[in-house]
């Protein structure tokens, strides 16, 4: 066989052994687009942490006397509004409703541990750089199913937020941990009234 022929030979054996070797192509986005995460698909189920750096300064004589958060939350007068009503931006087409409730630690106190749990219901505390920025606050990358609060060591500070709902009659399920303290449980309505 001359050197013609052999290469002819493995040539063939070549392309007969790489077109064996593909593997079928990888579905998802054409060349050129990459694909991006359904923001709702994971709305209000990550944890997240504020420390004193996202949080104001509130007066020693301006410190509230009650704890971090009342649970049960208090009655309101009227049904809190959606978010797009108060100036709050949310992902996509969500149109939940915000119960704003700033929540204020004294210097020095024990962390504080807030979750919900069930559907349709979120925490969204977010950085006060995030609230005081001059647009619409984003809630949607700090929604979340559970949240930690850490005290400032040398003043009180406030954190601002509050609790989304899906719909006015989501029964809204929260709990409060804070270590030296009884936990803290409630089902309510976001307007403090009892679940149906």
């Amino acid at each position: 066989m001359t050197w013609r022929g052999r290469l002819s030979v493995a040539s063939a054996a070549f392309l007969l052994f790489a077109g064996g070797c593909t593997a079928p192509a990888a579905s998802g986005p054409p060349a050129g687009h990459t694909a991006t995460p359904d923001p709702l698909a994971s709305f209000g189920t990550r944890h997240t942490s504020l420390g004193c750096l996202d949080a104001i300064g509130v007066p020693a004589d301006q410190m509230p006397a009650q704890t971090p958060i009342e649970v049960p939350l208090p009655r309101t007068d009227s049904p809190p509004p959606r978010a797009d009503q108060a100036g709050i931006r949310l992902p996509g087409a969500l149109q939940w409703y915000l119960r704003k409730e700033p929540l204020t630690l004294p210097a020095g106190a024990a962390d504080v541990i807030m979750s919900v749990a069930g559907a349709k219901q979120a925490l969204a505390w977010v950085p006060s750089s995030v609230w005081t920025s001059g647009g619409p606050p984003d809630l949607g990358p700090w929604a979340a199913s559970s949240v930690t609060l850490h005290s400032c060591p040398d003043r009180a500070a406030q954190f601002l937020g509050g609790v989304l709902a899906a719909d006015l009659t989501t029964c809204v399920q929260l709990s409060v941990r804070q270590a030296g303290q009884p936990e803290r449980d409630a089902r309510q309505l976001l307007d403090g009234s009892a679940c149906p």
